[in-house]
């Protein structure tokens, strides 16, 4: 966010972001109903902005674990959900290999929420490598 927060798996909350959903494919989407295992076939995050801090946010997809050889199509959306529903940003993108890092988008947003600016200027992130990760993330 614009004061230097970064939410993610590691972080979930962070200055007025908060990711709602950490999705890891199949593995948290098992649920029982009734004895039955059933899979939730939709694999999406959720991440909220609680409120307005003028200046750039920046969303980049990491692809932590391949789980195959296909390569992972990831649709990234931006919706603004006040006053009135509006999506700002809608483009699907591919991840082809574990520790892959890619900026989706990078925006701006002014003191009344309007979005702007929006531009692909990659910017790594994530400060390391999945083999070099720090001893405290477990």
């Amino acid at each position: 966010d614009p004061i230097g927060e970064t939410v993610s798996y590691l972080r979930k909350d962070a200055s007025w972001l908060h990711l709602d959903r950490d999705d890891r494919g199949e593995v948290n989407d098992t649920i029982l109903v009734d004895g039955d295992e059933l899979v939730y076939p939709i694999n999406q995050e959720v991440v909220t902005i609680r409120g307005i801090i003028p200046g750039e946010y920046i969303v980049n997809l990491y692809y932590y674990d391949k789980a195959g050889s296909d390569p992972v199509p990831v649709e990234v959306k931006v919706d603004r959900v006040n006053p009135t529903l509006k999506t700002v940003f809608a483009q699907t993108f591919e991840l082809n290999a574990q520790d892959q890092e890619l900026t989706a988008l990078r925006f701006s947003i002014d003191r009344e929420g309007n979005v702007f600016g929006i531009n692909r200027l990659p910017l790594r992130l994530t400060p390391y490598k999945l083999d070099q990760m720090p001893s405290w993330v477990e």
